[in-house]
C-alpha cells in the first residue's frame, strides 16, 4: 500500500496570525488518517490550503509522487474532493441538481455514480425532487458527501462531518465513511470529535494552534492518557 497523498512542510497566516506552521502530512492508498484538534487548531486551515482555496507561505502537496496544481478546480480534476464544514449545500437547488453540480468536473458524467450515492445514503434517493434546505442536518450532511463523491475522487476530504449532528446521525455516517473506503477511496477527515475520528481511522495526527505535536496509530493514540486528558473527555 504506497503512499497516495502527501503533504510536506506546509504554513499558512493570516496577517500576523500563524495558522499552520510547517505541517507534514501522508495518507496512503485505501487508508483513513484523521487530523485532530480543538477549535482554533489550524485543522481547517489545513485541509482548505490542501484544496488550493488558502494561499500557503510554503509547503507542496503531492499526488502520486506528482504535484498538485493550485487551483482548485484543477485539484478535483486531479481525484480529491472536499466535505465542507457546514455542509454548504445549495439549499434551493433539489437534491439531484446538487449532486450533478458534484459531477460537474468530469468530461463524461457515469449514471452508476448517482446510483452509488443513493445507494450509499436511500433517504437522498426518497428526496431526490426536494430543495436541499428542506432537508434536516443529517440529510444535508449525507448530499455534502454524495456531492463530493460525484466527482469519482481518490481521496475523500472531509471537514468537521460530525458537526451539529445527534450521536445516532453521525454513526450511521461514519459507518458509511467505512464503506465508502472499503470501496477505494481513500479518507482525509478532520474532527472536533476526537473519539470518532480516532475509531474511524487508520492513523492520526494531533494539531495544536497550527503545529503537529502528536502522530500514530490511532488506537494507541485512544489509550494515550494525554490525548484522553485533552480531546476525549477523561
Amino acid at each position: 500500500m504506497g503512499t497516495l497523498l502527501e503533504v510536506k512542510n506546509m504554513s499558512v497566516s493570516y496577517g500576523a496570525i500563524r495558522a499552520l506552521r510547517g505541517f507534514s502530512l501522508t495518507l496512503d492508498e485505501r487508508e483513513i488518517v484523521a487530523v485532530i484538534g480543538a477549535n482554533g487548531a489550524g485543522k481547517s486551515t489545513f485541509m482548505n490550503a490542501v484544496m488550493g482555496m488558502t494561499a500557503c507561505e510554503s509547503g507542496d502537496v503531492f499526488l502520486d509522487g506528482a504535484a498538485l496544481p493550485r487551483e482548485s478546480w484543477r485539484i478535483v480534476r486531479s481525484g480529491l474532493s472536499l466535505v465542507p464544514e457546514g455542509r454548504k449545500v445549495f439549499t434551493t437547488l433539489t437534491v439531484l441538481e446538487n449532486l450533478r453540480i458534484g459531477a460537474f468536473p468530469l468530461s463524461k458524467p457515469d449514471p452508476r455514480d448517482m446510483d452509488w450515492v443513493f445507494s450509499l445514503f436511500p433517504r437522498l434517493g426518497e428526496r431526490r425532487e426536494q430543495p436541499a434546505g428542506t432537508l434536516s442536518g443529517g440529510e444535508q450532511q449525507m448530499l455534502a458527501i454524495g456531492r463530493a463523491l460525484m466527482s469519482r475522487p481518490r481521496v475523500l476530504l472531509l471537514d468537521e462531518p460530525s458537526l451539529g449532528l445527534a450521536p445516532i446521525i453521525i454513526r450511521d455516517i461514519f459507518a458509511e465513511l467505512r464503506r465508502i473506503n472499503e470501496e477505494g477511496v481513500s479518507i482525509l477527515i478532520v474532527e472536533q470529535n476526537a473519539r470518532q475520528a480516532l475509531l474511524l481511522s487508520r492513523r492520526a495526527y494531533v494539531l495544536q494552534t497550527g503545529c503537529l505535536v502528536k502522530e500514530g496509530d490511532s488506537k494507541a493514540l485512544l489509550a494515550d492518557p494525554e490525548i484522553k486528558a485533552a480531546y476525549l473527555g477523561h
